[in-house]
């Protein structure tokens, strides 16, 4: 028997909490996964402009020690103004990634999303209230009924 939906039964602090997890439909998985792949790209752009930070300062401290060395004054010109050039290379990926940063990444509303679209059942309300009193996010909410999904799908 192939089951879509499953009873739930979420425990906090000793108050019991019955909710029926159902699979979302192929739209609405469909919804979730092009949301989810627009959190992903943000966070692979805000993850490569860190790398190129941290690989353009680790640059320029190795020219900054190059420089000290230099004796001739036409090479010394040059490579201040290629670390000139790097400085304000550097500025603008910081700029970048604080406009990038400012797109915040909130797995909460993803998580959240997921809650209002395949949980269901009697206590929901109640559930939701509670999360919201013990200040307990979507996101490990969901982790915990994964948890308990994955415990029904292994009894079958």
């Amino acid at each position: 028997m192939i089951r879509t939906h499953y009873n739930i039964t979420l425990e906090i602090d000793d108050e019991k909490y019955k909710i029926i997890y159902t699979n979302p439909s192929k739209q609405k998985q469909e919804e979730f996964k092009k949301e989810f792949e627009e959190y992903q790209n943000l966070f692979e752009n805000i993850t490569d402009k860190q790398n190129e930070i941290e690989f353009l300062q680790t640059q320029m401290n190795v020219n900054s020690d190059f420089i000290l060395a230099l004796e001739d004054k036409d090479k010394k010109l040059k490579a201040l103004n290629e670390q000139r050039a790097n400085i304000n290379a550097l500025k603008k990926l910081k700029d970048e990634l604080k406009a990038l940063g400012e797109q915040s990444i909130d797995l909460n509303s993803l998580a959240k999303r997921r809650f209002s679209i395949c949980v269901s059942g009697e206590d929901k309300d109640k559930l939701m209230g509670a999360l919201e009193e013990k200040n307990i996010s979507y996101y490990e909410l969901m982790d915990e009924v994964d948890t308990q999904l994955a415990k029904a799908k292994e009894k079958k």
